[in-house]
């Protein structure tokens, strides 16, 4: 490089500094620096409460023989069988409450997705509740007259608490 040249570029590297350096720097607008700058903070997000879920309650289930006996034998059982499945047929373990109206303590078992309980025949009507965490709770009277031994499979469809029917 020629001695010139770099004479050159330095003068115009100081040509560039000096304006830099000398030239006014940007003043304040009068009245703006006594506002107060705010900035937006996004607002925490507040868990949504999941709705309570309404109970189900089906429709009583009469449990007769064909010829209709005033006097059931009392030795004769009822077998109940629950089977507790979603609404994909998978099984679910659930808490199963057998309630009378005349007895102040439930049978309570569970958890359990398939269960054979033995009721006897003389039985008064009674209240089936079945329930888990997290889905509806499913309400399903008796009412059972009969005179002879017989079973009878009960299949119980819970849904998740979101979901609809």
């Amino acid at each position: 490089m020629k001695p010139t040249r770099s004479i050159f570029v330095l003068a115009i590297l100081l040509a560039v500094i000096s304006t830099t350096a000398c030239s006014p720097r940007p003043q304040p607008i009068e009245g703006l620096w006594g506002v107060p700058i705010h900035t937006a903070v996004p607002p925490t997000p507040t868990p949504t409460p999941r709705p309570t879920p309404a109970p189900k309650t089906e429709p009583t289930i009469v449990i007769t023989p064909e010829t209709a006996v005033a006097h059931p034998n009392e030795e004769a059982l009822f077998i109940l069988n629950v089977i507790v499945e979603d609404r994909y047929g998978y099984l679910q373990e659930a808490m199963l409450t057998i309630t009378w109206p005349d007895t102040p303590l439930p049978f309570v078992v569970g958890p359990t997705a398939d269960i054979k309980i033995p009721i006897l025949a003389s039985s008064p009507p009674f209240l089936l509740k079945v329930e888990k965490e997290g889905y509806i709770t499913v309400y399903q009277p008796f009412d059972v007259t009969i005179n002879a031994d017989m079973q009878y499979e009960f299949t119980v469809t819970i849904l998740a608490a979101g979901d609809t029917a």
